[in-house]
């Protein structure tokens, strides 16, 4: 575009003071970014989506231009050109969505990719955005939908999206496809599949702990042995966090002025942590595999994809 920039260096002592932000020229080089800013947030409201034109080519309005289509997630007009300068902010929030998603954080992803999607302009990367938004669905179905509900189709979001995404790698795309399809083809067989069952419900466990619910965890670990009874018998210390789980929720079961000391005292003592550690442990072993590494055969697979090519997406 013909222009070059250079970054300064600080050498530190004495002259550490020259590399200091100026109060003044700071307030007023912030004032013209948020003059640009006002300009576009006006044309938005009346239904425009309008491109941030420096109106000077002058450094300090083509900065503030820039600055301030970054903020918005908007295009900038430079030289004739479109620019999309937060492309890789949108880049950045996708990978932090897929992440998410791959730990079954449906709520973080989601907010992560409405950010991606905000700041997003190229057309491959748009698609991108959008396949991941529909996985975030089929990730939520599989996590929370009880297996094999006929009327929940988690693979659907995907598959259905599938042939409009046509800026796509067709590797990328065909494995997301199969991807959502070997988690719902998981989640239906757990309806019937005892061992699968239990890792889809760890996994519900390990989520619920991350989220900071004791309680609840609780509730899914009782459903969890009570699954298995048959395979878990025996074990004392099991059977004793057991018992304290259970007076958890049995206390919610005492009449009005009613008091039961012993049952307050196991409940007390109840620990999802204590439980939860346990029955995996017990469960590896009446099972003689690994059942965590059931649990994270529900987990989204990401696919490793190159580094963002703009020239390809334009």
């Amino acid at each position: 575009m013909g222009r070059s920039c250079a970054i300064e260096r600080g050498n530190g002592g004495q002259h550490s003071g020259e590399h200091l932000a100026d109060p003044g020229a700071t307030g007023s080089f912030l004032s013209l970014v948020s003059r640009y800013r006002d300009s576009v947030g006006q044309r938005r409201f009346v239904g425009e989506d309008p491109v941030v034109h420096p109106l000077r080519d002058a450094p300090e309005e083509i900065a503030a231009a820039a600055i301030a289509a970054e903020r918005l997630g908007g295009l900038l007009r430079l030289d004739g050109k479109a620019i999309s300068p937060a492309e890789d902010l949108a880049v950045a929030e996708l990978d932090a969505g897929l992440r998410a998603l791959a730990n079954w954080d449906v709520r973080l992803a989601r907010w992560r990719l409405a950010i991606a999607a905000e700041h997003a302009h190229l057309p491959e990367q748009q698609q991108r955005v959008s396949l991941a938004q529909a996985l975030a669905q089929t990730v939520r179905d599989v996590l929370y939908e009880y297996p094999g509900q006929s009327r929940v189709k988690p693979e659907a979001p995907v598959v259905a999206l599938g042939p409009t995404l046509d800026r796509l790698p067709k590797e990328e795309l065909d494995f997301y496809v199969e991807e959502a399809k070997r988690l719902a083809g998981l989640w239906r067989q757990a309806k019937e599949d005892v061992l699968l069952w239990t890792g889809w419900a760890l996994t519900r466990v390990r989520t619920i702990l991350r989220d900071g619910e004791p309680d609840a965890a609780l509730a899914w670990l009782l459903r969890i042995y009570r699954r298995n009874r048959d395979r878990l018998t025996g074990d004392d210390y099991l059977e004793r966090l057991v018992r304290r789980a259970e007076a958890t929720f049995r206390l919610l079961l005492l009449a009005e002025g009613e008091d039961d000391a012993e049952l307050r005292k196991l409940a007390e003592d109840a620990s999802p942590h204590d439980l939860l550690v346990t029955t995996v442990a017990m469960l590896s072993q009446a099972w003689d595999t690994d059942v965590v590494q059931v649990s994270n055969r529900f987990a989204l697979v990401l696919y490793q994809r190159t580094e963002l090519n703009p020239e390809r997406s334009s």
